[in-house]
Parts: C-alpha cells; sequence; structure tokens
C-alpha cells in the first residue's frame, strides 16, 4: 500500500514582536524525527498520516501544540509566547549538533561580568572551551591555537574583519542588537569557507513588527540606545541601535581649547561610536525582503600645543558593513536564499609638528592609510527530500580590493610621498561553490559535504578541493560520540605589528610569493549526560590539525 507524502513547512516568530526564532525545536507527537528553525525561523516535515498533533519548543517560551488535519502540502506561522516557567526541557536538540559547534544564549553571555560592568560578548565567548584571549585587554580570539585573522566573523552575511574597540578593551557587537551566535569550532559546513580557525556567524535582531519599543542605557563606559517598531505592522519593521563612549567629555575643555589653539598641555581624547541599523518586509507571496547596515568608528588623539609649536597624533579605524538579503520558498520542500554585502575596513594613522620659526611656520607630517575593501554576492537553495535528508547548494563570489597602504610625507612644507604597492590597490577574485547533505536518523546525524573554492589574484590563479564531514552517534541513552574531519583555505594573510590592540595590521591577499594556508582537521568528541533532564552534560573533545603553505 502506498502512503502519500505531506509537507509541512512554516516559520516560527515571537507572538509579542514577531522576530523569528532560531533553533526552535519541531515534531509530530507520533513521530521520531525533530527538526529546528534555520537563521531565519523556518523549517520543514514531512508526514503519511492526514491527522498529526505539532509540537514546537523553545526555552523560555510556552510549549506550542495544534492538532493538524493535512490533506495537502500545508504552510504555518507559528507563534510563541514568552513564558514565566522556572524550567523548560528540550531533548535531543543541542546535543545533536555535529563536534566543534556552540549555539550561544546571548541573554546568558550578557549576565557574565565585564569590565566595568560592560557587557560583551566576544569576551563571553572565552569562558567556552577552545577559545581564549591571548593579551590581557585584547578583544582577538585565539580558538584551538590559531591566530585572530583566522577566524571567520560574520554579521548578517557580512565579514568583520577588526573586531576590537578601545584598543582591544572591548568588542564592537553592540549586545543589545544581537539574537543569535552560531560558534564552529570544527566539523565546518561547507557553505563557509575562507579561513582556516574558526565561523562565528552574528546575527542581529529584526525589529518589532507589532509595536514600537525604546531603550536607553547609560554605563561608566558609554551610553546605549535602541529604537524598534513596525512600519507595516506584522509585515516589515525596523531597528535603530547605537553605542557611544561618553569618556571624551573629560578631556571637552582641553579640546577646547586646543580647537581655539590656546596653550594645551598632555591632551589625550579617545571617542568611539558604533551604529546598527536593520529594516526587513514580507511580501505576499511570504518571502522576505532583509536590509542591514553597521558602522563603527575609533578616534584617539595625543596633542601638545603652545605659541610657537603643535605635537599632534591621530590614530582612526573603523567599519562599514552591509547586507541585503532575500528568502523565498520556491516549493514546500525548497527554501531560497540570496545574498549581497559589502564591507570595508580601514585605518589612517597621522603623526604632525606645526612649528614656527623666524615668522615662518614649518610643517613636518607623516600619515599612514591602509584599506581593504569586498563585495560579494551568494545563492544557495535548501532542499528537503524529507525529515531525514537535507540537501544544500550554493555559490559565492566576492570581489576584494586590498589597499596595502600609502605613506604621504611632509618635509619642511614640501609634499613627499612612498607608496606600498606604487598605491595601486591589489583587485583579488575569490569563488566558491558548494554542495552540502545533512542526514538524520534516531542514532545518528551525519553531514558531509564538499567545496571548491577558487582565487584569482594578478596573474595568479589557485584551486582547492576542501571536504567536509561530521558525524554524531548515540551510543546510549547518555553517551554520544562524535567526529568530524575539515579541510579549510584561507587566501588572505594579516601582517600584524607588535603593538597591543592596535588595528596597525594590514591585509594582503595570497599571491605568486606569498601561498594561501590550507588546514586539515580532524577532531573527536565524547559526551555524556549527567542526569535524566540533560541539564549538565560532560564533554571530552580532542582534535588533530596541520596547517601548510
Amino acid at each position: 500500500m502506498l502512503f502519500s507524502q505531506y509537507t509541512i513547512s512554516g516559520k516560527v516568530i515571537e507572538s509579542e514582536s514577531g522576530e523569528a526564532i532560531v533553533g526552535a525545536v519541531i515534531y509530530l507527537s507520533n513521530g521520531v524525527q525533530r527538526v529546528t528553525t534555520n537563521q531565519y525561523g523556518y523549517f520543514i516535515l514531512t508526514t503519511s498520516l492526514s491527522k498529526n498533533e505539532l509540537v514546537c519548543r523553545f526555552p523560555t517560551y510556552e510549549p506550542y501544540s495544534d492538532e493538524l488535519k493535512i490533506l495537502k502540502d500545508t504552510s504555518i506561522i507559528i507563534k510563541l509566547s514568552p513564558t514565566t516557567l522556572q524550567e523548560v526541557i528540550i531533548k535531543d536538540d543541542v546535543s545533536n549538533h555535529q563536534v566543534g559547534f556552540l549555539n550561544i544564549p546571548v541573554a546568558q553571555l550578557k549576565r557574565l561580568p565585564m569590565l566595568l560592568g560592560e557587557a560583551d560578548l566576544f569576551k563571553a565567548l572565552t569562558f567556552t572551551p577552545g577559545i581564549m584571549a591571548g593579551q590581557e585587554g585584547t578583544s582577538g580570539l585565539y580558538v584551538r591555537g590559531s591566530s585572530p585573522d583566522q577566524n571567520l566573523v560574520l554579521l548578517d552575511e557580512s565579514p568583520i574583519y577588526n573586531t576590537s574597540h578601545a584598543f582591544g578593551f572591548l568588542s564592537v557587537f553592540n549586545p543589545d542588537v544581537v539574537k543569535n551566535i552560531d560558534v564552529y569550532k570544527g566539523g565546518f559546513p561547507a557553505r563557509y569557507g575562507g579561513r582556516i580557525a574558526s565561523v562565528i556567524d552574528i546575527t542581529m535582531k529584526e525589529g518589532n513588527n507589532q509595536k514600537k519599543n525604546t531603550e536607553l542605557s547609560i554605563g561608566v563606559l558609554n551610553s546605549r540606545f535602541l529604537k524598534e517598531g513596525p512600519l507595516v505592522k506584522g509585515k516589515s519593521s525596523y531597528l535603530i541601535a547605537g553605542r557611544l563612549m561618553h569618556t571624551a567629555l573629560l578631556q571637552l575643555p582641553k579640546n577646547i581649547k586646543l580647537v581655539t589653539k590656546q596653550p594645551v598641555q598632555d591632551f589625550v581624547g579617545f571617542w568611539l561610536y558604533d551604529l546598527n541599523i536593520k529594516a526587513n518586509h514580507t511580501f505576499k507571496d511570504k518571502s522576505q525582503l532583509f536590509f542591514s547596515f553597521y558602522s563603527n568608528y575609533d578616534f584617539f588623539k595625543n596633542a601638545s600645543q603652545n605659541t610657537d609649536r603643535l605635537n599632534i597624533n591621530v590614530l582612526k579605524w573603523g567599519s562599514i558593513t552591509s547586507s541585503l538579503r532575500y528568502n523565498k520558498i520556491l516549493t514546500p520542500r525548497l527554501f531560497l536564499h540570496i545574498t549581497s554585502t559589502y564591507s570595508h575596513f580601514s585605518y589612517q594613522l597621522l603623526n604632525e609638528e606645526n612649528k614656527k620659526i623666524e615668522d615662518e611656520q614649518v610643517i613636518n607630517q607623516t600619515t599612514l592609510n591602509n584599506s581593504i575593501r569586498d563585495w560579494s554576492f551568494k545563492s544557495n537553495l535548501d532542499y528537503s527530500l524529507n525529515d531525514n535528508f537535507i540537501f544544500r547548494f550554493g555559490a559565492i563570489h566576492i570581489f576584494h580590493r586590498f589597499f596595502p597602504g600609502r605613506i604621504d610625507a611632509i618635509r619642511n612644507n614640501v609634499l613627499s610621498n612612498v607608496d606600498l604597492n606604487n598605491n595601486q590597490a591589489i583587485p583579488t577574485s575569490e569563488s566558491a561553490f558548494y554542495v552540502e547533505n545533512e542526514w538524520t536518523t534516531k542514532p545518528v546525524k551525519v553531514n558531509t559535504g564538499l567545496r571548491y573554492s577558487i582565487l584569482g589574484v594578478k596573474n595568479q590563479k589557485y584551486t582547492n578541493w576542501e571536504p567536509r564531514i561530521s558525524l554524531s552517534l548515540s551510543v546510549s541513552e547518555v553517551h554520544k560520540l562524535k567526529l568530524g574531519y575539515s579541510v579549510m583555505q584561507q587566501y588572505m594573510h594579516q601582517l600584524t605589528s607588535n603593538g597591543v590592540g592596535l588595528p596597525n595590521d594590514i591585509w594582503v591577499p595570497a599571491t605568486d610569493k606569498v601561498k594561501p594556508v590550507n588546514s586539515g582537521q580532524a577532531e573527536i568528541g565524547w559526551y555524556m549526560d549527567l542526569d535524566s533532564k540533560k541539564t549538565w552534560i560532560l564533554s571530552i573533545e580532542s582534535y588533530f590539525k596541520k596547517c601548510k603553505t
């Protein structure tokens, strides 16, 4: 007898704000398979029965259940309401993830003690195994012994090249706007590439599409604000958030004297800001369009001034990123995702001496500029054959422009310059194609993938195959064994000085003289549930990594 297969697809959102919920667990009460929502809150289930009880659970939200009568492929929206229950138990979700993966609860990270009471999500990651900070007071992360430039950090899928504010004492991510953090230390899915150490995938909140909300926070180091609300209620929303360091106010009197050319000794001023903007809209066909914008800036000035002489040192650095993303369910089993991103990081170091000699103003000045710009386009398809098999296909193209630096110098009022790379940008083209399969059954979960990457720089071309596999095996109800193997390729390098936390780091591409970095990493992990509720889990992971150029 043949049974018809029906597909249940949909999205899980918060009832109060309309925000998509990432990682919610959905299952049919008469089945054994469970699925979790993706980065945009979508899920797909299959069943051969016309009557099913659909259940959805997520921590701190009321459990959802509904009796469905299914006569055809069905699409639904699940709304979860916050709960005041003290405990919500969800089994077989986190423990089924592959080796080396962490999904970080943002609310929990924000409660950890940080510098002068300021929450810092990047610092909080150092409390997890295998991740540590290098030097005291820096925000660069060292994952399993690799250097910070070998971490791929994404904010709404746009790469972030500098993660430090305030000379490394604070990270650039405002905790008020972060919704989800996925961290991969190993067992990398094929959809990620370009770095060899880790992937830190950060998703911003979408904004409340039901009602307006305003938040203001004044701290010891900085002040923050957040404003969100609907553009069209239930269909579109916006979010604007900012953070400003107000310690520069302490030097405001001296700064006024400096601007008005009054005598000033040992002026030191520093300030920073970051700005997050996000908007989204849901169309009639349930497709979605997201726009994200992010900017951060640090400015440091040290100066002394009298009637005859001005000495000034300025260091400033910052990033701008933006992303435009479109999601559409083409069929109940096929999900389309298209992304376009822009990323720009730059810094400038200036040293100036302005002095008066025999009624003539003499200027000596040195300026160093360095930057990197990216434009990228990515398209991928997720196809669910059934609850057990998910196929992903995708392609990405990135156009890099590296500006290793230019030194402009003025000596006794005469302009000269020293051009690194003859002041020419280094255009680089990076492409990748991947296929990925996720297979899940009751004792086993396997993710296999293959990525083919290409780099074109000047007259040089590099191509590499990057196989990936990770496996999670339930040996018993208590014990789990996880294995993983990944080949990763990195086509850019960071030239770092000895300065502590300073962003005077130059990004350069692989060339015919400096080869890409290739990494092969294998890991094995053993996990044991210490109690029946799976509240406490003991885990031991071991890895072997080999890097070569």
